[in-house]
């Protein structure tokens, strides 16, 4: 992933400042530099910076392809909030759901409560206060201020743990802590993303294979009655006789009767086929995952 000359592509807004789009562009710069070097952490916390200077799809998709590789929860879970603000497309909801499947378990929250307008700091950096803060399991120091006042906590979270820090001006320099666990089902597809309909059970399995077993019986019999009409026909021609000829033309009704059974379970095979469920309540719909860690080819025929 070598930095492009089009990288400036990336970066147009109507409302970005020329320094805002430099220092996207150097981030940029940077994370594709760290990526390439494999050292996934600061590649996704460069491309992060980036689409916080400057909001973009592709700098934020990057972000969290490389938050995917680098295991670390908490910059993985803070970009999936991120995305999830946002209308998204595709490939973001996609990974959205990835990271928060494997690392929505693996960290707690920071929410801020603030009665008004206020800043936030944890752990000395600067956050969203409209948002809630994902860290690592132990102890964080978190200050919020507004106009009026400041104040500091220090804070232990737990894993899926949501831990609330309060300001109210109405008592300077107090605030409270509370805690509840993390209430949202850490696999669920994101709100921006559309759920794919959910689709009826199919036909289990031995039902298919039944029919190819019949079929297979069918076409079996079919054969060796068709063998049988011939070797009556050679015998017929040796010696005709009108037993023979009745003989024979019994046995060429038998096997055009049993072709066409044939015919039937091969038919109702491949239509018992197209509505049998392979994969069993565990299959998902035939995917191809392509991303940087490999390509993956996962599914189930219904």
């Amino acid at each position: 992933m070598a930095a492009n000359t089009f990288v400036l592509a990336l970066f147009v807004a109507e409302d970005a400042h020329a320094d805002d789009l430099a220092e996207a562009r150097a981030d940029y710069d940077a994370g594709a530099a760290a990526y390439d070097r494999k050292d996934y952490r600061t590649a996704a916390d460069r491309f992060a910076r980036a689409d916080e200077r400057v909001p973009n799809g592709r700098a934020l998709q990057l972000a969290m392809a490389a938050a995917l590789l680098a295991s670390d929860a908490p910059l993985a879970m803070n970009l999936v909030e991120r995305a999830e603000s946002r209308s998204g497309e595709r490939e973001i909801s996609d990974l959205s759901r990835r990271l928060r499947a494997r690392f929505g378990r693996a960290a707690g929250r920071i929410r801020f409560v603030c009665m008004q307008t206020c800043q936030a700091e944890v752990d000395g950096t600067a956050v969203d206060a409209n948002r809630s803060r994902w860290v690592a399991p132990g102890t964080h120091q978190v200050v919020l201020r507004t106009e009026a006042s400041q104040v500091h906590r220090e804070v232990v979270v737990a894993v899926r743990e949501i831990v609330s820090v309060t300001i109210d001006d109405a008592m300077p320099g107090e605030s409270a802590a509370t805690r509840t666990s993390d209430p949202e089902p850490v696999e669920s597809a994101p709100p921006s993303s559309t759920p794919e309909p959910q689709r009826g059970r199919g036909l289990p399995p031995f039902v298919f294979w039944s029919s190819v077993a019949l079929t297979a019986v069918a076409t079996g019999t079919a054969t060796a009655l068709t063998i049988d009409v011939a070797n009556r026909h050679a015998d017929f021609l040796d010696a005709p006789s009108a037993q023979g000829s009745r003989d024979g033309e019994a046995a060429q009704t038998r096997a055009r009767i049993v072709w066409g059974a044939a015919g039937v379970f091969a038919i109702a095979a491949v239509v018992v086929g197209l509505n049998t469920d392979f994969a069993g309540p565990s299959g998902t719909a035939l995917r191809l995952d392509v991303g940087p860690g490999g390509v993956h080819v996962a599914g189930r025929f219904r």
